[in-house]
């Protein structure tokens, strides 16, 4: 596999947690995915760690720490998977992006 670094950000509540997988499984046949990317923060961080599990694909979860940043916890979040992620691309709605895998 390659090094592409694909972020899972779940910010559209119109997909279902399908729609993720999909988009995953679609990426993962192509050879596009190097590591994947959770943002901590979204809705399917827990089905998209065990998918990346259960398919051998390296990952890093970025968790969300409401305790330590409070109402800035996202904010800081975004930061830190831009920052120390670095990833190529991201989507905010996979629905729209899986024709054009």
């Amino acid at each position: 596999m390659n090094s592409n670094q694909i972020l899972i950000a779940g910010g559209d509540s119109r997909c279902g947690t399908h729609v993720y997988i999909q988009s995953l499984n679609r990426l993962l046949h192509l050879r596009k995915i190097g590591v994947l990317l959770i943002h901590g923060g979204c809705g399917i961080a827990t089905e998209a760690r065990g998918w990346a599990e259960s398919n051998g694909v390296d990952h890093v979860v970025y968790p969300l720490n409401e305790r330590r940043h409070g109402h800035q916890a996202r904010r800081k979040l975004n930061e830190l998977v831009i920052e120390h992620g670095a990833p190529r691309e991201s989507s905010w709605s996979p629905a729209e992006q899986i024709g054009n895998i």
